[in-house]
């Protein structure tokens, strides 16, 4: 038995970004010395040449998005700050492609075709959030602004570009300039995607460059930020939770998830879509769109900094998570379902190496914490701790009827990372409705409003197409069924393959037993 029937599947709005990967064309020496960033090293040769970034996530790539970042519009050697001006042209930098000649339409109709000829669904666009020619003294007025990116806009109608991640720039923080990209796209684009950001530091309620001993990691209590994001929500299809630091990011993104959904929710918003980058089972469990990253390929100069959770080698998790999101349970709108938390909050510390973090947060030690339990559109599952540290737990039910749960890793000390066990009980409306679980867990119990007693229990690696019974293995007494972590470790990793260290991912089905 196969649960994942792939015959039909959900519009994810998910994507593989090509900006980690990029400093696949970066020695080690150069990583660590050069003060080159990684738009430097985007060319036609490094993505689609033999053996390149194109080829990355082959089963699973005609579902994805393939987003060029920070790089294929510019020339080499361009500062972000310094050379602002230079950015935002939409025009396909021949010199990095150079079999991308023509007019703009017809050099981004040959780059979306390279794209696809690789097998991807199709073709986004790193957009920096000014015009090119732009200063700091030197702007559009608002027709020339409109007439600037309705052309624009045009171009990758034309060239059937699908999607926008529009990031930096002079008018990162404004919302009117944002709302005018979504106004013009609706008029002469509405199947392109616009994805909108926050621009906001790494860190929650950090002050960059000085930060202090009391700073609260709290992204409720920085600067109002959480209100900021609220007015780019209201009218956005999709907006991203941006950057983290790898030692911190599940507390970050978390609490940035948290309050977003909230006030959203709470403020009846608009049907905008989370993206919450690449922390997969956070997305899958609930209900977010993703925007990966990691790949393979990814070669980090100093892994145990700059990849401590060794998310190069946890490919399989983005099977598992983008499986769950296009089968079972596809990413909802913010104002789809109501948002809980546990009054708990659990933190993590970080002190900043100067080799990653200089003129930053060098050398501080930073803060970040976030509910202990989160929940979308369904109770607060109960959560028996066994160990003395305890995981995050989070967990929804998709409109679509599927629940998810996930256990999250904690940050010890300055680079030991796990997933402290515990044994999660949640309430589940229906026998029909599929459950994924994702992380580690000592065990996961299932109550139901009545005795299911004359079901079978099926559990599948999401990753994979055959199902396990286990109904002699769980225990089922009456309304609920209680599942050994070991099992789901079994079977959750069972795709794992070489170097890959994945966390579990399996969906579990109950079939009635017919007589």
């Amino acid at each position: 038995m196969n649960l994942i029937e792939k015959s039909k599947s959900f519009n994810t709005d998910c994507y593989f970004c090509t900006w980690l990967t990029q400093m696949l064309g970066r020695s080690r020496e150069d990583q660590l010395t050069s003060e080159k960033q990684p738009r430097d090293y985007m060319t036609e040769e490094l993505l689609f040449g033999k053996n390149g970034i194109a080829e990355v996530y082959p089963d699973i790539k005609k579902e994805l998005i393939f987003l060029l970042d920070d790089g294929w519009d510019v020339g080499y050697n361009l500062h972000m700050g310094r050379n602002r001006d230079k950015f935002g042209s939409l025009v396909v930098n021949d010199e990095r492609f150079p079999s991308c000649t023509g007019s703009p339409v017809q050099r981004l109709k040959k780059l979306n075709s390279l794209v696809k000829e690789r097998g991807w669904k199709g073709l986004g666009l790193w957009i920096c959030a000014n015009a090119c020619g732009e200063t700091v003294k030197e702007r559009l007025n608002t027709d020339e602004a409109r007439k600037y990116w309705r052309e624009r806009v045009g171009w990758c109608r034309e060239a059937g570009i699908l999607y926008w991640k529009v990031d930096w720039g002079h008018y990162e923080r404004s919302e009117a300039f944002r709302r005018m990209l979504d106004e013009i796209a609706k008029e002469e684009y509405p199947q392109l995607i616009i994805e909108h950001a926050g621009c906001v530091q790494p860190l929650n309620g950090v002050e960059i460059n000085n930060p202090h001993p009391n700073d609260s990691g709290r992204f409720s209590e920085w600067n109002n930020e959480h209100l900021h994001w609220l007015s780019i929500i209201r009218f956005a299809r999709v907006f991203r939770t941006y950057d983290v630091i790898n030692q911190l990011a599940v507390p970050t993104t978390l609490d940035r998830v948290y309050n977003t959904l909230r006030l959203g929710y709470e403020n009846d918003t608009a049907n905008c879509i989370l993206n919450c980058e690449d922390e997969m089972y956070i997305g899958a469990a609930l209900g977010l769109s993703l925007g990966i990253m990691r790949s393979e390929k990814w070669r980090p100069a100093l892994p145990d900094i700059q990849d401590p959770t060794e998310y190069r080698n946890r490919i399989t998790e983005v099977y598992r998570a983008m499986n769950w999101l296009l089968y079972f349970a596809p990413p909802m709108g913010v104002n789809e379902a109501s948002v809980s938390a546990s009054e708990e909050r659990l933190t993590a510390s970080h002190n900043c190496d100067d080799k990653i973090f200089s003129g930053k947060y060098s050398g501080k030690t930073v803060m970040q914490s976030a509910p202990a339990i989160i929940t979308r559109g369904c109770v607060l599952p109960r959560v028996k701790y066994t160990e003395d540290e305890k995981p995050y737990i989070i967990a929804s039910r998709n409109k679509t009827g599927a629940y998810s749960v996930a256990s999250l890793c904690r940050k010890y000390g300055q680079s030991r990372y796990r997933t402290p066990l515990a044994e999660t009980a949640l309430f589940i409306d229906d026998p029909s409705a599929v459950i994924g679980v994702f992380g580690y867990h000592g065990s996961i119990t299932l109550e139901y409003p009545l005795s299911i007693l004359n079901y079978r229990v099926f559990m599948q690696d999401l990753a994979l197409n055959a199902a396990e019974e286990i109904t002699d293995c769980a225990d089922i007494r009456d309304n609920r069924i209680v599942i050994d972590g070991k099992i789901i470790n079994r079977i959750g990793r069972s795709a794992n393959a070489g170097k890959d260290i994945s966390e579990p991912g399996v969906v579990i089905k109950l079939v009635y037993r017919q007589n």
